[in-house]
Parts: structure tokens; C-alpha cells; sequence
């Protein structure tokens, strides 16, 4: 139904793939619409037509008619020939309109140009795109790690191996969260219970008995749970994502009493795993990291990270094979 590239070109610092999408006459025209970017028009001047001097290529701010047509008709074919620029077909009946109102795109045309539209807007990342990222923080038994790791030169289990014990149904999960943002905006989810504990101890007052029953005097909170911080840029290929995070993970605190004083004096002792980096990882690809050990140093914690596009609708965006 669809051919495959014919051959590519550098726009404005951008490679560019020109596709064609070749149809039947008789193919089935489909109306769909696109949710986009808020700057699509300006980005998409800047990708397909870099020496356009028109400041308005779509016509967004003609003036004169208070009309739905304002909002739904461009400058005579400027957007249809900047799309037929890249490989997209338009057989009779067919026709592109971009709503400047509510930022969508319309199109009536076959499914393989829809499905190369659609390819075409998330590599240049003019469509809305938002980044789901799955956490999962997976405990292991030590014991069966250090059998993986005597296997290897490292000794330390690979990936791979993580991942099949996973499999396996060998890990404990503690805690698993989705956090979904837009491109390029940073993102924190919690599920905590904040433990509220005294730092400092109040002082007898002058005169007062020495046999007072101590006080805490000052407080500080923290919270314990998991907590995900992050923010995901995708890529300009539109198939990667660029993930600044950091997954934490903290026990209930143990209480003791340092001074061995009062009871009411125990101060909470918090045990933390977490990680903090800057990692890249195909869409729905997942990224194992971690091995940190538990508080009982009996397991070891690794933390799952997986990274899903989604449209503005929550629908998760397709991969598109063009070999079909």
C-alpha cells in the first residue's frame, strides 16, 4: 500500500525523510483530526519551508470574518503544499485544514497518508505529545542475585537477568507509579506519610526542677513513601525520550533513643533507597537500574522505568511501519 523513503533532505538543521504514500484511486477517504502544538504553525515553517519570509503562512491572523471559516481555512494551499512537500498525496476529495482555535488538524484522505501525517507530526513535534514514565521499584532475594552474579565476570547480574527473574515472578514489587507530563516539563508524584519528629530539646527554665520531664522543642517532617521526580524531553526523532530522574523510596522509620534518656525522646531513623540521573530510552522500551540493598540487607531493590507517548486524549501513540 505504502512505499518506503525515497530519499532525505536537511531543512533548517533538521534531517528531513521525504516518504510517499502511494494510493489506490479507489482507496477510502477518512476524516480525522490531530491535537497540536500550540507553535505548530510557526515550528512547521521553520521545519519544511526555512527561507519563508510570509509571517502568517496559514492566514491564522486574517482579519474581516468572525466566522467557524476563519479558523478553518489557511492562505491558498500553503499547508497542502507544504505537506505534499514530504511525500503526502492528496486524491480528489481530499483536503487539510488547521484549526487555529482549538489547535487541531483535519484531514480527509486514505489511511496511508493519515498514518504518514501522523509519523510526519511526531518527528518534528509539532503534534501534543505527552510522556507517561512507569515506575516499579522490584526487590530480589540476595541470594539468588549472587547465583546470577557468580556467572559473570563482574559479578554483578546483568539486565537481562533482572529482567528474567521479573519474569519469573521472582521480584516483590514495593511500589509502582505513573507519572504522565508534557515534553520537556518536570513532573513529581508521591505517596508518602509524613513522620513529624522533634530535633530539639527544650531546656529547663531557670528555677524549673532538673527532674522535668524533657521536651522536644523543635520539629522537623519527612516524608516516607515512594517519590518520583522527573522530566522527560522527547527526542527529535520522535521515538526517544531524554529522562531526568529521581525515584526515591523510604522505609518506615525505626524509632531509638540515642541518649538512652526517655522514651519521649526517640528519634526516627529512615532508611533510603533512591536514584538520581539523567538516562535515554526508547518509547515503550524499559530501563532497569538500581540493585540498592534493603534495610535487612537481605534483597536488593531495582527500579523499572518505562516510557509511553500519549496523545492529548490519553490514546497511546502508535509505532508506524511503513512496510505495511
Amino acid at each position: 500500500m505504502t512505499q518506503k523513503m525515497l530519499w532525505t533532505v536537511a531543512l533548517a538543521g533538521l534531517a528531513v525523510t521525504r516518504l510517499c504514500a502511494q494510493e489506490p484511486e479507489t482507496e477510502k477517504l477518512v476524516m480525522r483530526s490531530y491535537p497540536l502544538a500550540p507553535t505548530f504553525a510557526d515550528q512547521l515553517r521553520l521545519v519544511v519551508e526555512p527561507e519563508q519570509t510570509d509571517d502568517d503562512p496559514f492566514g491564522v491572523r486574517r482579519m474581516g470574518t468572525h466566522s467557524a471559516e476563519r479558523f478553518m481555512q489557511p492562505k491558498p494551499d500553503h499547508l497542502k503544499m507544504s505537506l505534499i512537500e514530504c511525500g503526502l498525496t492528496f486524491p480528489e476529495g481530499s483536503f487539510v485544514r488547521h484549526n487555529t482555535r482549538i489547535e487541531r488538524l483535519f484531514m480527509k484522505n486514505t489511511e496511508a497518508n493519515h498514518k504518514l501525517l501522523a509519523y510526519l507530526l511526531r518527528v518534528w513535534n509539532l503534534t501534543a505529545v505527552q510522556v507517561a514514565i512507569d515506575f516499579a521499584f522490584v526487590s530480589f532475594e540476595r541470594s539468588e542475585l549472587d547465583r546470577l552474579g557468580r556467572q559473570r565476570p563482574s559479578s554483578v547480574p546483568s539486565t537481562e537477568d533482572v529482567r528474567r527473574l521479573q519474569a519469573e515472578g521472582k521480584g516483590t514489587v514495593e511500589s509502582a507509579t505513573t507519572v504522565v507530563t508534557r515534553s520537556g516539563q518536570n513532573a513529581t508524584v508521591k505517596g508518602v506519610k509524613e513522620i513529624i519528629y522533634g530535633t530539639t530539646i527544650l531546656q529547663p527554665e531557670e528555677g524549673q526542677s532538673a527532674s522535668a520531664q524533657p521536651l522536644f522543642d523543635e520539629f522537623e517532617t519527612r516524608e516516607v513513601g515512594a517519590i518520583i521526580n522527573v522530566t522527560p524531553t522527547l527526542g527529535c526523532d520522535g521515538e526517544t525520550i531524554d529522562l531526568v530522574l529521581q525515584p526515591e523510596l523510604t522505609d518506615a522509620p525505626e524509632w531509638k533513643d540515642p541518649h538512652h534518656r526517655e522514651e519521649l525522646l526517640r528519634l526516627p531513623w529512615f532508611f533510603s533507597r533512591n536514584v538520581q540521573t539523567s538516562v535515554v530510552v526508547r518509547k515503550n522500551k524499559t530501563l532497569v537500574m538500581g540493585g540498592m540493598p534493603t534495610k535487612d540487607g537481605k534483597r536488593a531493590t531495582y527500579v523499572f522505568v518505562t516510557a509511553r507517548l500519549l496523545d492529548w486524549d490519553g490514546n497511546e501513540v502508535p509505532d508506524y511501519d511503513f512496510d505495511k
